[in-house]
């Protein structure tokens, strides 16, 4: 057997030390992650629409900082005039680059009547105040904070 004979085992460690070098010393650099805190809600209006028992929600969002976001959702929950809950929705919201915007729109039933809208940008899946006592906005389901006749608070 010749002494100069590399294996085949070598030759893929050696690719993956050089593979693993080049990321680690700046192969991604410019990829830094920011945090969803950069995100700002520019601007937002909604409706509410009694004959359909629905709110529409539009607006803008923005990376206010210097770096990339990583994705999120934007979370629009409902509020009677006494505060109480009245439905919830999400909607996914991309990375964004700074200083990029991105447009959105929501539909959430509602389940009586509606005095105010709060936005909110979390991670995705993230549990969010009301959430917990509403199974969806799924045709046919009643919240469980509900009144049974989907009664109304205010």
């Amino acid at each position: 057997m010749n002494d100069r004979t590399v294996h085949p085992v070598l030759l893929v460690l050696l690719a993956a030390v050089v593979s693993f070098g080049v990321v680690g010393l700046g192969g991604c650099h410019g990829r830094e992650v920011g945090s969803l805190d950069q995100i700002t809600i520019v601007k937002y209006r909604y409706s509410i629409d009694d004959s359909d028992e629905v709110v529409r929600v539009v607006g803008l969002a923005r990376n206010s900082g210097d770096l990339r976001t990583p994705e999120g959702e934007i979370v629009a929950t409902l509020h009677s005039r006494t505060g109480s809950f009245k439905g919830q929705n999400r909607v996914d919201l991309a990375r964004l680059e700074p200083g990029a915007e991105n447009e959105f729109g929501i539909a959430i039933d509602t389940h009586g009547s509606v005095e105010s809208v709060e936005i909110v940008v979390v991670e995705p899946g993230t549990v969010v105040e009301g959430a917990e006592e509403t199974p969806t906005n799924s045709p046919n389901q009643t919240p469980a904070n509900a009144d049974e006749e989907g009664g109304d608070d205010g």
